[in-house]
C-alpha cells in the first residue's frame, strides 16, 4: 500500500493557546466492555469498542516534556476539576476513577482538519504516543472535554495565540516499543504531529485481522 496520504499533521509543539473565554463540554463514553489489561492500565470498564486510531507525536523537546507531564504521569485532580464547572466534576472524576488517573493530550481547535479528527474520535477508541519511529504508549479513548483553561495550564501558549483545547483524556498508557515499519502498511511510516488512520488502512485492518482490537493485540500486546 503506497503511503501518499500521512492524515492530519498537526504542529508537535505544546507551547499553549489563544486565549479567550473557555467554552466547557464533556463527553461521556457509552457502556461497553473494554480489557483495560490490553491496552492501558486503568480499571477494566465499559467503554465503545475501537473506531478510530489516533496517533499523536512528542518530537520536539517541549512536546516531550508535556509528554512525561500528562502521558507518562497522572495530572493533579484539584488542577483538572479546576478548569470545568463543578458540576462535571462527578463525571470527571468517574473518567479518573476507570482511567486510573487523569491522563490528557490536545488537539488544536484552530486547526479546521484537526478539530474534525477530534469530533471524530469516540471512547474506547485507540490512542497511540509516537517518535523516534516507534510507538511510545498506547491507551484508549475515555472522554473528551474542551477547556482553553485547561489547555492553558498545562501546556501554555504558542507564539500565534492557538491552543490545544480539545483534548482528549485515556486510559492510564501503557509503554511499549514497536517500530513504526512493523505495523506498516497498516498504518503510515512515519507522523508530524496528530493524525487520525484512515478509513482505508482501517478497512485494510479489520479484513485482514477482523477488528481494529485483533491488530491491536498482535502487534502491541508485548
Amino acid at each position: 500500500m503506497a503511503d501518499t496520504n500521512r492524515g492530519h499533521f498537526e504542529n508537535d509543539g505544546r507551547f499553549g493557546c489563544r486565549y479567550q473565554t473557555h467554552v466547557l463540554e464533556l463527553y461521556a463514553p457509552p457502556r461497553a466492555f473494554v480489557n483495560s489489561a490490553l491496552l492501558g492500565q486503568g480499571r477494566s470498564g465499559y467503554i465503545s469498542n475501537m473506531k478510530n486510531v489516533l496517533v499523536f507525536c512528542a518530537s520536539e523537546p517541549k512536546a516531550r516534556s508535556n509528554y512525561r507531564k500528562t502521558i507518562l504521569s497522572p495530572i493533579q485532580e484539584e488542577m483538572v476539576l479546576s478548569c470545568f464547572p463543578s458540576e462535571r466534576h462527578g463525571e470527571l472524576r468517574a473518567w479518573q476513577e476507570q482511567a486510573g488517573g487523569f491522563f490528557a493530550w490536545g488537539l488544536r481547535g484552530a486547526d479546521q482538519r484537526s478539530l474534525a479528527n477530534w469530533q471524530a474520535l469516540e471512547p474506547g477508541d485507540c490512542v497511540f504516543g509516537f517518535f523516534h519511529f516507534r510507538y511510545q504508549v498506547i491507551s484508549r479513548l475515555i472522554g473528551k472535554a474542551e477547556s482553553v483553561l485547561f489547555a492553558d495550564k498545562m501546556w501554555g501558549r504558542k507564539k500565534d495565540g492557538s491552543t490545544w483545547e480539545k483534548i482528549i483524556f485515556l486510559l492510564k498508557p501503557r509503554e511499549v516499543s514497536v517500530p513504526a515499519s512493523s505495523v506498516y502498511p497498516y498504518m503510515y511510516s512515519t507522523y508530524r504531529g496528530a493524525t487520525r488512520i484512515g478509513s482505508k488502512r482501517i478497512e485494510s485492518i479489520i479484513k485482514d485481522f477482523g477488528s481494529v482490537e485483533a491488530f491491536v493485540a498482535k502487534y502491541f500486546r508485548g
